[in-house]
């Protein structure tokens, strides 16, 4: 059985507004998992299928699930006039449950 490794709290928002130092700082947090890398963008990257998503997430967040959150601070997940279907991804891959912090 898979057990969900794939992030369910998202950083978004505009681009040099203070989010890498976000990330850190929530990062310090013990109920948080931030993978090294903090903009993966898979999910605007359209040549990948949501099974290829899945298995992305699972190996950045593979350290990730004795965390409550797991976190992907893709800032460009916010742009939606530039990349359609983002917010169905993440629901469809990660759940409804997902937290978003705007910045």
């Amino acid at each position: 059985m898979k057990i969900n490794t794939n992030p369910n709290l998202f950083l978004i928002g505009g681009m040099k507004c203070g989010s890498t130092t976000l990330y850190v700082d929530l990062g310090y947090h013990t109920g948080i998992y931030a993978p090294e890398v903090k903009e993966p963008t898979f999910f605007e990257r359209e040549e990948l299928s949501s099974e290829q998503v899945d298995d992305l997430y699972c190996k950045l967040h593979q350290h990730g699930e004795a965390y409550r959150y797991r976190m992907d601070g893709s800032t460009r997940y916010s742009m939606r006039s530039e990349l359609e279907g983002v917010p169905e991804k993440v629901r469809d891959l990660c759940g409804e449950d997902a937290r978003i912090v705007y910045m």
